[in-house]
């Protein structure tokens, strides 16, 4: 009797959660705004950026990686533990990766405490990189998107005003908060 109204007790069970399986996106796909994508690239050159010793006593390495598959090729930023996982001619899978801008526009790979580099078998992928399509190499230029709010410069006289900011009350800033910076390419 006992046992029987343990089992009442309990919660139900829930079915476990199937993990989907993960999309492998090619180098040629990405852009500035790419985040939280998956690369099976190919490492290619290896080059150290920088190797300084901070005031607290830790150590700061950067190294640059050119890493790619047969479509394209970029360069992927590896910092601290991460240099030592990765040779030249080793084979990636780079899981949730991001773009970052660096150098007013330029794209590289960064994994950062949410990624993953995952050494592989040299058969999963013996493509060679395609480094005629470095998409390191292209600059993009930051487009400011127009603002339509007809309060600023534009039809109603604009241009600056004193005091709070005109006539919606803003207060001192750029507005803030309201969208952000978009790339256009």
């Amino acid at each position: 009797m006992a046992q029987d109204d343990s089992k009442k007790d309990a919660p139900p069970s829930q079915p476990p959660a199937q993990l989907s399986k993960p999309e492998f996106s090619k180098v040629e796909q990405l852009s500035p705004a790419s985040v939280g994508f998956n690369l099976i690239v190919k490492v290619g050159k290896i080059k150290p950026i920088m190797n300084r010793l901070n005031l607290d006593g830790t150590r700061l390495r950067i190294s640059e990686a050119v890493i790619g598959d047969k479509t394209a090729c970029i360069i992927l930023s590896l910092r601290n533990d991460q240099i030592g996982m990765v040779d030249e001619g080793n084979v990636l899978i780079l899981r949730n990766a991001k773009i970052d801008m660096v150098n007013n526009g330029y794209m590289r790979v960064a994994i950062d405490r949410w990624g993953l580099i995952e050494k592989v078998d040299e058969a999963q992928s013996s493509d060679e990189i395609n480094t005629k399509n470095n998409l390191s190499e292209v600059e993009y230029e930051l487009v400011k998107e127009p603002n339509n709010d007809d309060y600023g410069r534009g039809r109603y006289g604009g241009g600056r005003r004193r005091g709070r900011g005109g006539y919606r009350g803003r207060g001192r800033g750029r507005g803030r908060g309201r969208g952000g910076r978009r790339y256009y390419y």
